[in-house]
């Protein structure tokens, strides 16, 4: 079935545009900062990296442990250097203009103060988007502003419209371990199989582009797992359905342009989910990892089990099972690429 395929690289204009109009809407927020310093792959320069843990000494540690040093604040992982925006001028004609910069950091003390914080975050708005990020209750992903030198939660900078839908994703991306000169050969591979054959897609998209717009599911046995996020726009919303030994992965598109893609870096091969299980690249604990990772993208932790006829939700955090769909005839939706 190769049409998928050539509808995914024949996108229409239309819809083109209208991602790009989608990222524009964002305004300049979220537009990462240069590389520089330590962390630079993160945008984040020594000077600045000292500024963060000062603050968060000052913040949350000095009150109750006078005796406490900048020695005994860490930043476990830094998540990206974003610029801040503020939207001014009328609606159809708006004026951004600049206001700091934000850091998102994973931090941590030798207090461990926050050992009663949830290991289990649920961030993003309802009818936009959720995403659940999991981290060790000793350590704290938190927000820092260079214009006030203050700290924010990840709600509280989402709903100022600091991070938006999109660096949710892209936050979790990178949680999840995925990494950035990675990021950077997978999507290089990516356009140039998919979008450099298309004059009109090859033009208004870049590499750097697409990294910035998916979903990451995940490394297993030197496999990177994907799903693009050039379905980001358009106006009609489609589920189709894809299953594999047993575990059911519904893809909400709006122009059919998605695909679970499997890349193989060794021998810089994409494979379509199935071909990569049947082939031995991927195990069933694997898929149901991509699920439960795929699940957490949208803020929960259910994934869809098709057996004996039904669909049952499974709760990966909790083990509870449910029946969700009854006599579900998935052969009239299942769709991959062999």
């Amino acid at each position: 079935m190769n049409t998928f395929k050539t509808i995914k690289i024949s996108l229409s204009f239309l819809t083109l545009i209208c991602l790009a109009v989608f990222l524009g809407c964002n305004g300049n927020n979220g537009e990462e900062k240069p590389i520089r310093g330590n962390f630079e792959e993160w945008g984040l320069d020594s000077e600045t990296e000292m500024q963060i843990k000062q603050d968060y000494l000052d913040a949350f540690i000095k009150p109750d442990f006078p005796e406490a040093a900048i020695e005994d604040v860490r930043i476990e992982k830094c998540y990206g250097t974003y610029d801040v925006s503020i939207r001014t001028g009328t609606y159809n004609s708006p004026v951004w203009r600049p206001d700091g910069s934000i850091v998102v950091v994973m931090m941590a003390d030798n207090y461990k103060k926050y050992d009663n914080v949830s290991s289990k975050v649920v961030i993003g708005s309802v009818g936009s988007g959720w995403v659940l990020l999991p981290y060790s209750n000793e350590n704290r992903i938190i927000v820092w502003r260079d214009k006030d030198n203050s700290f924010y939660e990840l709600q509280e900078a989402y709903n100022k419209g600091w991070l938006n839908d999109r660096l949710l994703r892209r936050i979790l991306n990178y949680h999840l371990g995925m990494d950035k000169e990675v990021e950077k050969r997978l999507f290089e591979s990516y356009y140039e199989k998919y979008f450099m054959p298309d004059p009109i897609a090859s033009h208004l998209y870049t590499a750097e582009l697409l990294s910035r717009i998916y979903r990451y599911y995940g490394t297993y046995n030197g496999c990177s797992v994907i799903m693009d996020g050039i379905t980001e726009s358009g106006d009609m919303v489609y589920m189709l359905y894809d299953y594999v030994a047993g575990i059911v992965f519904a893809l909400e598109t709006r122009n059919y342009g998605i695909a679970i893609e499997v890349w193989k870096e060794e021998d810089n091969s994409f494979y379509p989910l199935l071909t990569a299980y049947e082939q031995g690249l991927l195990t069933r604990e694997d898929l149901v990892n991509i699920a439960h990772i795929r699940s957490m993208h949208m803020g929960h932790e259910k994934i869809s089990l098709f057996e004996n006829g039904n669909i049952y939700a499974y709760d990966v955090g909790t083990g509870e099972k449910k029946l969700s769909v009854e006599n579900f005839d998935i052969n009239n939706f299942r769709f991959y690429v062999e």
